[in-house]
């Protein structure tokens, strides 16, 4: 499974204290290697007009390219009239939404800017799903263009549907353990919770937690992780629970460790594979 480029730093100062099996994943994903061309250029757009524009005025081409992406994703706009876009933006403006998947027409929710540059974060969503673009803007002969987009990760998010995974004998109990852990836990991990008050977690890997809280970048604002899929498999007396997880934008794996206490399962550690 595609490690998450955007949850490094996150994950990486929440694992620190729980395990040593934990490594900060690559940065030279495609998603990563996307963002450094939007910043790239939209570095060299500015500088063809030092002057730049007002940050309203490039909230408002943000606004209008968005409202007009959201189409594009419908099949109801070709990416040719996609408005104030670069033609790199025009030439690969990502999947359209599945037919499949669809359930009416996708409306943006809202567009905001990410704290000191010129990128923005928008949220488009219909009646079952709700999906995150990342835009850049720059000044570009005097006028607002959108010179990088990130796409919403479709294949993550309303993919194919998947058989439920087979549970072992035995499992069940762990397995709750850890959705309820989860419920609170991914919140957490990108800045929407505590996890101070989570009662499937031991003290130790709460106290780490506490230890190590999560960095978040600003490109996580805004989006909202979910558990999709949940495996399950022994590891001596102990259990172990395989997350599949996704956010709109990426999916990854998270491996959780439960032991049993008094009676209780517990998660002791999370880790990545």
């Amino acid at each position: 499974m595609r490690r998450p480029t955007l949850l490094g730093m996150a994950i990486a100062a929440v694992l620190a204290g729980c395990g040593s099996s934990t490594h900060t994943p690559s940065s030279s994903s495609p998603a990563a290697s996307t963002r450094g061309s939007s910043t790239s250029a939209a570095a060299s757009a500015t500088r063809t007009n030092p002057r730049g524009l007002a940050s309203p005025s490039l909230l408002q081409v943000a606004r209008t390219f968005t409202a007009a992406y959201a189409h594009y994703l419908d099949a109801s706009l070709p990416a040719a009239a996609l408005p104030d876009a670069s033609a790199r933006v025009r030439a690969q403006p990502g999947q359209l939404m599945p037919a499949r998947a669809r359930r009416g027409p996708l409306a943006v929710q809202s567009v905001a800017p990410v704290p000191g540059g010129s990128t923005f974060i928008a949220q488009l969503a219909d009646r079952a799903h709700r999906f995150t673009v990342q835009l850049t803007v720059a000044a570009v002969s005097g006028r607002g263009l959108v010179v990088g987009l990130v796409p919403p990760d479709f294949d993550s998010q309303v993919g194919p549907p998947t058989r439920p995974i087979p549970q072992p004998t035995g499992s069940p109990a762990p397995a709750a353990t850890a959705r309820r852990f989860l419920h609170g836990y991914l919140p957490w991990l990108y800045g929407q919770g505590p996890v101070t008050a989570n009662a499937d977690a031991t003290g130790a890997l709460l106290a780490a937690l506490t230890t190590h809280p999560p960095n978040i970048p600003p490109s996580m604002h805004g989006l909202h992780p979910h558990l999709a899929a949940l495996g399950m498999q022994r590891q001596g007396g102990a259990w172990q629970a395989l997350a599949n997880v996704t956010d709109g934008r990426e999916a990854y794996e998270l491996i959780l460790t439960l032991t049993q206490t008094r009676g209780r399962w517990l998660v002791s550690a999370v880790a990545e594979p």
